[in-house]
This record gives C-alpha cells, structure tokens and sequence, in this order.
C-alpha cells in the first residue's frame, strides 16, 4: 500500500499507528490495559499505589509477572468469563448459565412476597422493585432473555455502524478498512504485541477458561436434552463436523 493511501501512516490527518503506540500516555493507559484492569490497577484506581505500581511494571517489566499471576487468578474466580470473537456464544451461554441461575432465583422471590416482607430483609425490598415484578408477571425465560439480546446487539451495531461512518467522514481520506489493516507493517504488529505482553498471556489464560466453560456447558445439554445437541455444536464449533458425541 502507499504511503499516501495508508491510513495509519497520515501525519497530517491523523496520529501515525508507530507514534501512536509509542506515546507516553498509550504507555500510561492503554498497553495491558486488561490485566490492570482486572487487577484493579487502572488510572482510575481507588488505590493509591495504583499509579506507582504501573510505573514499576513499566520500568522493570519482569514485575509484570506478579500482576499477571493476580489477574489470571481473578478470572478463575469470575462466575463466567467471556470472549469478544465469540460474542453470541458467550452470551448465550450467559444466559443459559448464569442467567438462568437468576431467574430461577427472582421466580423464587416473587413466590415468597409475605414472607420476604414479614422478614424485612434485602429480598424484601427487591420484591417491591418494579422492574423484578415486571419480569415476573411475563414469566421472562432464558429464551426471551436472548431474544431481547438479539434485538438489543442489532440496534447496537447499527448505531455503532452509523458512529463508525460519520467519524471517518471527518478524518477522510483516511479510512481504517480491514484490507488497510493487513498492509501494518509486522514490525509495529510485533511492538504492539511486545507492549502488551501481559494482556497476551491473560487472553491466552482467559481462552482457556472458555473453552473449559464451553466443554461443561455442552455435556449439561447433551445430558439435559440430546435432541438440541446438533445445534449447540454447530453453535460453538467453528468445524461440527470435528465435534461428536455419542454413546461408545
């Protein structure tokens, strides 16, 4: 690609891809941005030594290990852990998982208002929440909960969609394009990944927890129901072919 047509590489539209990530506050901020955020080490910590702590990752980049090693051991505790590239899965098995958990327990609530009030405890208060009631009068299930999710992501993508092309008008001729980002120079790729060493092995680590996620959650389907196993597989595996199941 030419200079002139590379849209990382306009200095005067926009910042360059190499001095963009090589800019103090892309260092302060945004490289492993992740696993301080997980660790709760951001810029907006309320812990005071959040800031120092960075900064010593930074200097002495061995330390990193230490955080890294908190990070991963959050995720292990998390109740579930999802993956952007796996969007709709994820969220279906959110919703399966974890959502169905809540509204086993929301219709255990709603069936228990005197008590929950005679009591006086927190559930009684979530009793008189309109929106629990709400629910509970359209008797929401794990199917209407991802129909609302597939109605709310579209409405998402398209605003998204409208957003993405009003900015680039304002930055034209750039245009950050998929083919554009294939012509990135490996160089700044393997900087990129470089910089963000600890987010590498946390992503890497959090990859391993889905699939972990994914395995338990097809043998409770096929033990729950067989006959929606096809689908599920075809769901969450990139070839269902490579994918079977079986008595042996």
């Amino acid at each position: 690609m030419k200079e002139a047509e590379d849209p990382y590489n306009m200095g005067e539209i926009v910042m360059p891809l190499r001095a963009f990530i090589n800019d103090p506050l892309a260092h302060e901020i945004i490289h492993n941005g992740a696993t301080f955020q997980v660790t709760g080490l951001t810029n907006n910590s309320c812990l005071a030594e959040s800031q120092e702590i960075r900064r010593c990752v930074r200097v002495h980049p061995l330390l990193g290990k230490y955080i890294l090693h908190v990070a991963k051991k959050r995720l292990e505790r998390m109740l579930y852990v999802g993956l952007t590239e796996y969007h709709k899965e994820s969220a279906t098995m959110f919703a399966e998982v974890v959502g169905a958990q809540v509204l086993s327990q929301l219709q255990v609530l709603a069936s228990q208002p005197e008590e929950a009030a005679n009591n006086g405890t927190e559930s009684g208060s979530l009793i008189n929440d309109p929106e629990i009631e709400d629910s509970s009068h359209q008797q929401m299930t794990v199917g209407r909960l991802m129909e609302a999710y597939e109605q709310c992501i579209s409405s998402l993508r398209k605003s998204q969609s409208v957003r993405r092309t009003s900015s680039l008008k304002k930055i034209s001729p750039a245009n950050f394009t998929k083919e554009a980002r294939l012509h990135v120079p490996d160089s700044i790729i393997q900087q990129i990944l470089s910089f963000n060493s600890l987010d590498v092995e946390l992503y890497k680590h959090a990859q391993k927890i889905f699939s972990e996620q994914r395995e338990l959650f097809m043998l409770r389907i096929s033990e729950k129901n067989p006959a929606i196993l096809t689908f599920r597989i075809r769901l969450f595996s990139p070839s269902p072919r490579d994918v079977t199941f079986g008595n042996n």
